[in-house]
């Protein structure tokens, strides 16, 4: 567990993850799209197998959510005005899934 800048971390952290959990403040978009930006930049981080689970503030019903290239949401769930999104790479030509 890390209690600090995800953005800093996201940037400077060495290894990989199976598991990321964020939960950034309901409405600071630019923490989502970064903490979204720095996992798929850094993809030694982030290999396909991994899962990304960010929380935020549900979107208004009809709009999606940018994801960037190299990542997908495979499942977004609503309660209330929270949204948990489960986000995971997507394999590179004959890149291999760690699961």
């Amino acid at each position: 567990i890390v209690a600090g800048d995800a953005l800093r971390y996201l940037a400077e952290a060495t290894g990989a993850f199976k598991l990321i959990l964020a939960d950034p403040p309901y409405d600071d978009s630019r923490l989502r799209d970064g903490i979204l930006g720095g996992v798929a930049a850094r993809r030694e981080l982030f290999p396909v197998g991994a899962l990304l689970v960010l929380t935020g503030r549900a979107p208004h019903r009809g709009d999606t959510r940018a994801t960037p290239d190299g990542l997908r949401c495979a499942r977004s769930m609503r309660y209330g005005d929270t949204c948990v999104d489960l986000i995971e790479p997507v394999a590179a030509l004959g890149e291999e899934e760690t699961r």
